[in-house]
């Protein structure tokens, strides 16, 4: 009977890790960038356009380096 108890909790706690390691992460930083100017490449889509845009709120001056001027 422990075996299967054993084994229950072994893969629970592989499936739990499993589930938080592809969830990605998660950033707790709330420092304000209040006067700092950022460049961004890539800033109109994707990983550029998230940072971007939280780095915004967070009051940083934006500057986006992008291939296509229409896109943003």
């Amino acid at each position: 009977m422990w075996k299967y108890v054993a084994g229950s909790i072994i893969i629970g706690s592989a499936a739990y890790g499993l589930i938080k390691y592809f969830s990605g992460g998660v950033c707790y930083c709330t420092t304000r960038l209040d006067g700092l100017v950022v460049v961004v490449t890539g800033g109109n889509s994707g990983i550029g356009r998230a940072l971007a845009l939280e780095l915004a709120q967070r009051g940083a001056t934006i500057v986006l380096a992008c291939r296509d001027i229409e896109k943003v």
